[in-house]
């Protein structure tokens, strides 16, 4: 019984961070794409999907960049907050999910 409850309960953090793995890639190409002008950030909608980017990754990356400096002008947060994250998931699947 608390072992399936720890199971889902792992699971659905797998399944969490998996999902803010894909945010948190889906932000920094969209940022990319606005700083070579790709795409225009004039645009209502574009800048309503970059606001909600921002406030659903800036939580984490804020925290990681007071950490990680910049380096050449490169903010490599977003690369350290996706190897957490899957490191994270690694140990799930491999110590948690196995109760």
């Amino acid at each position: 019984m608390i072992g399936s409850f720890f199971q889902a309960l792992f699971s659905v953090v797998d399944m969490v961070a998996g999902l803010y793995i894909g945010v948190i890639f889906i932000e920094a190409v969209f940022s990319w794409m606005i700083a070579y002008d790709i795409i225009d950030q004039k645009d209502k909608r574009i800048a309503q999907i970059q606001d909600m980017l921002n406030k659903l990754t800036a939580p984490a990356l804020d925290k990681i960049r007071k950490h990680v400096p910049l380096l050449g002008g490169l903010d490599f947060s977003p690369i350290v907050a996706i190897l957490i994250l899957v490191f994270i998931q690694k140990f799930l699947r491999a110590y948690g999910l196995s109760i």
